[in-house]
């Protein structure tokens, strides 16, 4: 063996690939006292370099702690730790330590015990009064989403109400227009599946003031125990040790990573879950003004380049070819209606429209957009889409109307 290049420095750094430490970076984050996680490849910005128009977590921010100076970054000394920019956030670029999961465990929690189930800001002052009900206390109210409300009336809460007697005089300024639009969206599902439950929101005064929150500091989600820690690392090493005495080094030391990540966020995945356990739509149509969802059309003059496929962040959209035809293909579940797909598209050929066939929420599979044939371009060579016959693919074409144009410029010269 010839040890003449060996380097000690990349032998422990493949050997620490190879057992899996580097699995460890979502994890330690989340052992962090940071109240956010920051995960920049799914950042709407990063993945189209900056052009993207999404700034949601940016604009509704109360201090502006949320920037885009060197990719997506968060200044932790004008952060308060309200966690409404991962509310808004549509592919789950930013994720709060508290997380859904453990939200909706509190929520559970709550309404196993009562049929009325009470959010409140943990700085909302408390007072006195005759009734039993333990509140879920969180950073903002603007930290709930659909998947926890929803969740609440699956669960078996007849009232739900939100405590925003001090939102209005809150340093979180724009909390109150995240809650709105959220229990906006929330009504509106629940009318989709015929749940006449309303989301109420003002005062709401809890007899049992020293009562602990099911969202206690010991418990709290997105924090893991030292035991849950150490076992899993245990996990971990014990099959990457395997791995590595069986010889399999190469697949971890010759992987390559794809050029975008693609990620259904985890408040979409529980929304889902949620919305399949209610039961079959009631409605067969309604409007997505109000609901976090997209329904796309495809204009007649698409290309099919597939521009939109790459960059949508939770592959609500794909491309499927076979036997010398494709489709382009759509899941309404998936989309978060970011809008990645309309500010890619060279053509403008993709637009959201306003209605929709409620039963789509519950699907799982996409469905097809638009049928093209698939043709080989005498200029490249290259393989292209398109839905008429045609010699040249739409980059060939292109080029070859810029070359005119610029030669008439000259002769005109």
């Amino acid at each position: 063996m010839d040890l003449s290049n060996f380097n000690i420095n990349n032998f422990l750094d493949n050997a620490g690939k190879t057992l899996g430490l580097d699995k460890f970076e979502k994890l330690l984050s989340r052992v962090s006292k940071l109240p956010v996680n920051v995960f920049a490849e799914q950042c709407l910005r990063h993945r189209f370099q900056g052009d993207a128009p999404c700034a949601r977590c940016s604009d509704i921010c109360p201090t502006k702690a949320v920037k885009f100076e060197q990719g997506l970054e968060i200044n932790w000394s004008e952060c308060l730790e309200c966690g409404i920019c991962t509310t808004v956030c549509p592919v789950g670029a930013l994720e709060t330590t508290l997380t859904n999961d453990f939200l909706l465990a509190a929520t559970k929690k709550v309404a196993d015990v009562n049929q009325t189930v009470v959010f409140k800001c943990a700085k909302t002052s408390c007072e006195d009064d005759a009734s039993n009900v333990v509140p879920v206390n969180l950073p903002c109210l603007g930290r709930l989403n659909e998947a926890v409300l929803l969740g609440a009336v699956l669960f078996g809460a007849r009232e739900i109400h939100l405590d925003t007697s001090d939102c209005r005089e809150c340093e979180v300024t724009t909390g109150i227009n995240v809650i709105n639009k959220v229990v906006q969206s929330a009504q509106e599902l629940l009318a989709v599946f015929g749940k006449e439950i309303d989301i109420l929101q003002g005062s709401w005064e809890v007899g049992q003031e020293e009562a602990e929150s099911p969202l206690d500091e010991t418990s709290k989600p997105g924090y893991y125990s030292r035991h849950d820690f150490l076992v899993s690392v245990k996990r971990h090493l014990m099959v990457g040790g395997v791995e590595l005495i069986n010889g399999r080094i190469e697949p971890y030391i010759s992987r390559e990573e794809s050029f975008f990540s693609y990620h259904l966020p985890r408040h979409r995945e529980l929304l889902l879950l949620v919305l399949r356990k209610l039961g079959e739509p009631s409605l067969e149509e309604t409007s997505l003004l109000n609901i976090p969802f997209a329904q796309l059309e495809i204009d007649e003059n698409c290309n099919f380049c597939g521009d939109c496929v790459m960059f949508c962040p939770t592959s609500a959209l794909k491309k499927t070819e076979r036997d010398g035809t494709g489709s382009l293909d759509f899941s309404l579940s998936s989309c978060t209606d970011c809008g990645l797909c309309q500010s890619s598209c060279a053509v403008t050929a993709i637009k959201i429209v306003d209605k929709f066939e409620t039963n789509l929420l519950l699907e799982t599979k996409t469905r097809p957009l638009a049928g093209y044939k698939v043709l080989k371009c005498d200029t490249c060579g290259q393989e292209f889409g398109s839905r008429s016959p045609a010699d040249t693919c739409h980059f060939c074409r292109q080029r070859e109307r810029k070359l005119s144009g610029a030669s008439i410029l000259t002769n005109d010269g």
